[in-house]
């Protein structure tokens, strides 16, 4: 919900030398890109769809350019670096 907190699902897992990171929502294509760059595993997977739906996960570009994805989403323009930097942190406990 805009302008509170949302319950919002992630997990990672390994398998080897890949991390795989689950999101139950559609993830932007860059901000997939922003998180296989940050993590420090050189196989790193966004799986996105998976077990529900939390909505549209934008970019804060997208939030300047208005979509329908804007519209139907249920996260605010910034929402794109915390889950960033959540999504990382969450990782780097792991590595």
């Amino acid at each position: 919900m805009k302008g509170g907190f949302l319950f919002f699902l992630n997990h990672t897992f390994n398998f080897y030398d890949l991390k795989s990171i689950v999101y139950y929502s559609e993830v932007f294509h860059e901000i997939g890109l922003q998180l296989k760059k940050l993590s420090p595993y050189s196989n790193t997977f966004i799986l996105t769809h998976c077990n529900g739906s939390s909505g549209y996960i934008p970019t804060d570009k997208a939030y300047k350019e208005g979509s329908y994805e804007i519209a139907a989403s249920k996260i605010m323009s910034g929402g794109e670096k915390a889950i960033i930097d959540n999504t990382i942190d969450m990782i780097d406990k792991e590595f």
